[in-house]
């Protein structure tokens, strides 16, 4: 069983080669300290829930029996020899090894939702990761574009259209710009390390990534109403208050059992004085449940049921909740880039156009142009920001559901290696 879920998984890229999304995702189930822990865990449940609860050790007592006479004046010293067993009563075995087969459940629930949760944590990284590219290389193309403004003010200084005022303001914006292209590459550095902190990698090995690569929703994940009914078989903490619920269900019938007294059966033999025989006994006993029924140890568990209990019912609000607004946050992430991409960015085109169109005319001026230009980097940029915003929102709900809800453009894949190691048995 353990050579059939070894994990073979790639090792890290070379020095040199790039880490794509696919690589890292598998790369996580081999080096994520959080991943490494809880299938430790796992796996320690798992090795004694594979070990059948033993019998009671029978108890073996042999040596001399001291005794005297009728007259109390002779001693004698016969053979005695006893062996006992202790019956389990209730079915104390096998409710305990569905017990510990409980708790390594639990524990595999809590390694495969854990599996869950750094992976689609490793997905909103990777978005952030594309968008911070993004940001610097049309923060970039903004220092170009504002250098270029600043020269063509210099011209128009000396054909005598513009004043060292014009010229002073597009000297600050271009300074501007630069400190921003200055925080895009501090920002662009803090996404690529927080992406290759989740593998365990170095921030050089990551490949290269485009705009392209923003994934879009797949088909229903706008309905609300379909993934609000499938949360309880994808959200992580539902997955682990249920196994918790079972674990709690199956110590609670463990100490009911431990209620009824375990039955002693014994056998012995023992010489007797100055006879050539052997006295065979037959030994019946049973603990009397008069004071001690385990009470204590069955309010406990009944008392860690209902916490369980409340604990899933809890889970099952929060988790609506959290899905409701995640999805609220997304559609209305959705509507500000729409009104960005199909209103404000046409409107600032046009702008430029009849700028530029009014300068031939006379009607217009080169400082008009170089404004109306400014303004449509803006707009873009806002626009790339928006979405950030969008995909970023739509990472949001694919955490409150528990599962990918995205379409990346590049060759995506689920962790699923968990099920898998599961799967095997």
């Amino acid at each position: 069983v353990r050579e059939r879920r070894a994990w073979t998984l790639p090792a890290a890229p070379e020095h040199g080669a790039s880490l794509s999304l696919d690589h890292a995702a598998d790369l996580l189930r081999e080096r994520n300290p959080a991943l490494r822990d809880a299938f430790a865990r796992f796996r320690a449940a798992e090795d004694l829930a594979e070990v059948p609860t033993p019998l009671p050790n029978p108890e073996l007592l042999v040596g001399p029996e001291f005794g005297y006479g009728p007259d109390a004046a002779s001693p004698y010293v016969v053979p005695l020899a006893r062996l006992a067993f202790t019956v389990p009563t209730a079915g104390k075995r096998s409710k305990r090894d569905d017990w510990l087969a409980a708790v390594a459940t639990e524990r595999f629930v809590d390694f495969s939702t854990t599996c869950s949760e750094v992976y689609l944590d490793l997905r909103r990284r990777f978005v952030e990761l594309v968008v911070a590219r993004a940001q610097s290389e049309v923060r970039e193309e903004i220092v170009a574009a504002s250098q270029r403004s600043l020269s063509v003010a210099r011209d128009l200084v000396e054909a005598g259209e513009a004043n060292a005022l014009d010229v002073s303001l597009f000297r600050l914006e271009h300074a501007r710009e630069k400190s921003r292209r200055s925080e895009a590459s501090f920002e662009l550095a803090d996404a690529e390390a927080d992406f290759a902190a989740l593998v365990s990698v170095p921030a050089t090995s990551l490949g290269p990534v485009s705009i392209a690569m923003l994934p879009e929703p797949i088909a229903g994940a706008r309905d609300l109403e379909a993934l609000a009914s499938r949360l309880p078989e994808t959200r992580p903490d539902l997955l682990r208050a249920r196994a918790a619920y079972e674990t709690a269900e199956q110590a609670l019938r463990l100490e009911v059992a431990r209620q009824y007294p375990d039955v002693t059966v014994g056998f012995g033999a023992k010489g007797e004085t100055g006879e050539s025989v052997t006295i065979l006994d037959l030994m019946l006993g049973l603990g009397l449940p008069v004071f001690d029924r385990n009470q204590q140890g069955v309010a406990a568990a009944a008392a860690r049921r209902r916490e369980a209990r409340t604990a899933f019912e809890t889970a099952v609000s929060r988790g609506v909740s959290d899905l409701e607004r995640a999805h609220r946050a997304a559609a209305l992430a959705e509507e500000r880039r729409d009104i960005l991409r199909d209103e404000v960015l046409p409107a600032a085109r046009s702008n430029v156009e009849i700028a530029h169109r009014a300068l031939p005319a006379g009607s217009g001026s080169a400082l008009q142009v170089l404004d109306a230009e400014r303004s449509l980097r803006e707009v873009e940029l806002e626009l790339l920001e928006a979405e950030l915003g969008l995909r970023l929102a739509w990472c949001d709900v694919e955490r409150a559901f528990g599962a990918p809800l995205l379409d990346f453009p590049s060759s995506d894949r689920d962790l699923d290696g968990a099920e898998g190691a599961r799967g095997d048995e």
